[in-house]
């Protein structure tokens, strides 16, 4: 509690630079104090105002975000319907360890890119976007192609599990590097246009890959094929054609040259400075990245691991469906980053204020929706996945009020930029949830996994719960802010 205050405090008394920052004009001496005149009451009025509409626009983000997840959820709801009723379970348990785990792997090979395009675009001239991020596309797609062919590898040398079925033959590796590649190009193009105030990309983005699967499994089917190859493929193709489609509606201002000109005219021999100095703000960004999503994304790859085939299908299932309750807080929290990410922190506290009760409301309602719905939703899937997967959606869902903590304080450690602390905190943390669910998994199967991951968060919420009770605290103190934008 001392941390968190007295770095607050620091902040605060920062100077006559920062307090500006903030709405308020810290004086040097008394007589600069005396001779101001006071705050009028229209003033005020106006700053007000001006905060509402950041915090409008705070939600406006948010909720393209969250209906974007939400269309994109509801349409692979109707996909995996559609898979599961023509194709095996174990093909459906090998094709979805597989793309859990290109998933992961397309986080690794992000590089942490996505979120400081999200700082960073803001601060760079309109003519430099196009180069930042084509080049941030070829940067992360190399790195994840080559780390997903090192995992390939080894999985396919050891053999077992739901992930070794999925990779079995190059074919199916050969679109596995493809699918990390991009899912990695996916991950830094959604944050990146949050950078620029266009979320409304990622939602048409997310929406429409969702709607190109439906034409393309009608096509696959009727060839006869109907193996984890063709789930890969039907996972795969429509993304990459998103991300086409995205690109070409952002059209951001500058040439197609992978080179970013360097900022405040710096010669040629200064480029190298620049572009480590840029590597070295993403990685802080990186390290953090990886270790708050590892969980969610490591979760499935365990089970993935642990699980048989058929044993996977179920939970495979009801993963995807409790997914909707982790990734919604997750959003908010993403646009509450990406609206404060140059502002004072305590505006972002203050801004907690709101989202945090939104957040766990729609987690309390996922769970009771589940437990009144989940088991005829989960029955359209057929009875194996009902039969199981009802008890799994129920133990998976609460999990949500973890990720909701621990989103708010990521958000809150990254505008405070204490990379190193929010780090170690979140790696202890998933830690602590893989190793639930391992020996859950080991113990009880598809059940255990899910039990063991959310014991964990348990434990994990101990000490996060009070952190965050100081951060919210701290947004009673928060001035009132003019919106610049």
């Amino acid at each position: 509690m001392g941390l968190v205050e007295g770095s607050v405090r620091r902040r605060v008394a920062a100077g006559p630079g920062r307090s500006r920052r903030c709405g308020v004009n810290a004086p040097h001496d008394r007589t600069e104090a005396s001779t101001r005149p006071s705050t009028t009451h229209e003033e005020v009025a106006v700053k007000r105002l001006s905060a509402m509409r950041s915090e409008s626009a705070l939600w406006r983000m948010a909720g393209s975000l969250v209906g974007g997840q939400g269309a994109t959820a509801a349409l692979s709801f109707l996909f995996w319907i559609l898979v599961t009723r023509l194709v095996d379970a174990d093909e459906v348990g090998a094709a979805s360890a597989v793309i859990s785990t290109q998933t992961l792997l397309g986080l690794v090979g992000s590089l942490g890119l996505g979120t400081y395009l999200v700082v960073e675009l803001p601060r760079r001239p309109p003519e430099e976007h196009r180069g930042l991020v084509l080049r941030a596309f070829l940067s992360v797609s190399v790195v994840a192609a080559a780390v997903s062919l090192v995992v390939a590898l080894v999985v396919r040398a050891t053999g077992g599990g739901a992930l070794a079925h999925g990779l079995e033959s190059p074919c199916r590796t050969a679109m596995f590097l493809v699918g990390a590649a991009a899912a990695a190009i996916v991950l830094v193009l959604d944050e990146a246009v949050l950078g620029v105030d266009r979320a409304d990309v990622q939602l048409r983005r997310n929406i429409t890959a969702s709607l190109l699967r439906f034409p393309l499994t009608l096509v696959v089917l009727l060839l006869g094929v109907r193996d984890a190859t063709a789930l890969q493929a039907l996972w795969i193709v429509p993304i990459l054609l998103s991300v086409l489609l995205a690109w070409r509606r952002l059209r951001l201002p500058g040439g197609a040259t992978l080179d970013v000109p360097p900022p405040g005219g710096v010669r040629a021999r200064g480029r190298i400075g620049v572009v480590v100095g840029e590597a070295a703000r993403a990685t802080r960004h990186y390290g953090l990245n990886l270790a708050v999503a590892a969980s969610t994304q490591l979760v499935p790859a365990v089970a993935g691991l642990v699980l048989t085939s058929e044993e996977n299908a179920p939970f495979a299932i009801a993963w995807l469906i409790a997914t909707f309750a982790f990734v919604i807080p997750y959003f908010v929290s993403v646009a509450l980053f990406a609206r404060r990410a140059n502002d004072h922190p305590l505006e972002l506290a203050r801004s907690m204020r709101q989202t945090l009760p939104v957040c766990l409301g729609l987690v309390l309602l996922a769970e009771a929706g589940a437990a009144a719905l989940g088991y005829p939703v989960l029955l359209v899937f057929g009875p194996q996945y009902a039969a199981e997967g009802y008890v799994l959606l129920l133990l998976l869902i609460p999990a949500g009020i973890g990720m909701v903590v621990k989103d708010h304080l990521v958000a809150w450690w990254r505008v405070r930029e204490q990379f190193r602390l929010a780090t170690t905190l979140a790696v202890c943390a998933v830690l602590v949830e893989i190793a639930g669910a391992v020996v859950g998994g080991v113990l009880d199967d598809a059940r255990g996994v899910a039990l063991g991951w959310l014991v964990g968060l348990t434990v994990e919420l101990v000490v996060a719960v009070p952190l965050l009770v100081v951060v919210v605290r701290q947004g009673r103190r928060a001035p009132v802010v003019e919106d610049a934008s």
